[in-house]
C-alpha cells in the first residue's frame, strides 16, 4: 500500500468514521493511534507541524566578525576584498576558530554579502526599460528592408519568436537590434559582390 500523506489519511478516517466504523478498527485498519482517530474526527486537515527553534552552529560566535570584515570590504578597492578563503584563513589564525568547516563558512558568507549590501543601501539596482514599441511594428521595418536590399525572403514565426529567411540562407531571429544588423550586413555584402 503506497503511503499516504497526512490529509489524505485524515480524509480516509473521516470516510471510514462516517461509513459508521469503530475506532479501533480504524486504528487497525490506517495503523494509527487513537490520538489521531480523534483528532481526524475534530479537524479535517491536520494540525500544522510545530516547528524545531533554529539550532546553534559552530560558526555563531564568528558571524558578528565575518560580517564586520564584509562590511570594511564594501569601502575597499575590489582588489583588496576578502574573499571567503582568506576570511576563513583569518578566523582560523587571529580569532581561534576550530572545528567549523570552510563549507560552513562558504554558505554564510554567500547569504550575507547581499544582505550586507541592501543594508548599505548598495543592493542590486532593478532597472526596468517599458517596452515602447507596438506589436507587429517590426513586420512594417522588414518590409522596408527588404525593399531597400531586395535580400530578405520571407518572415517565418514559431511561437514566440519570429525569424527572417535572407537571401544567403541563414536563419536570423528578430529583435529590434538584431534585425538592424542583419539589414546592414546584408547591405554590405551587396555592396561587396557588387564591388568584385
Amino acid at each position: 500500500m503506497p503511503r499516504m500523506s497526512k490529509i489524505e489519511k485524515f480524509a480516509a478516517i473521516r470516510r471510514d468514521l462516517a461509513a459508521a466504523m469503530s475506532g479501533r478498527a480504524i486504528e487497525e485498519k490506517h495503523r494509527v493511534g487513537r490520538r489521531m482517530v480523534s483528532a481526524a474526527m475534530a479537524s479535517a486537515l491536520p494540525p500544522p507541524r510545530k516547528e524545531m527553534p533554529p539550532r546553534g552552529s559552530k560558526l555563531d560566535p564568528f558571524k558578528p566578525v565575518i560580517d564586520e570584515i564584509l562590511r570594511a570590504d564594501l569601502d575597499a578597492p575590489r582588489k583588496q576584498r576578502h574573499t571567503v578563503r582568506r576570511i576563513y584563513h583569518r578566523l582560523l589564525d587571529e580569532h581561534g576558530m576550530a572545528n567549523v568547516s570552510y563549507q560552513v563558512v562558504r554558505t554564510y558568507v554567500a547569504d550575507r554579502k547581499p544582505k550586507i549590501r541592501a543594508e548599505a543601501g548598495r543592493g542590486p539596482v532593478t532597472v526596468f526599460f517599458p517596452q515602447t514599441h507596438r506589436p507587429g511594428a517590426h513586420i512594417g521595418r522588414l518590409r522596408a528592408a527588404s525593399a531597400a536590399t531586395g535580400s530578405i525572403l520571407s518572415v517565418a514565426s514559431s511561437g514566440e519568436e519570429q525569424w527572417v529567411a535572407a537571401a544567403d540562407q541563414r536563419r536570423i531571429r528578430i529583435t529590434d537590434g538584431l534585425l538592424a544588423g542583419a539589414v546592414l550586413d546584408v547591405r554590405q555584402r551587396r555592396q561587396l559582390q557588387g564591388a568584385q
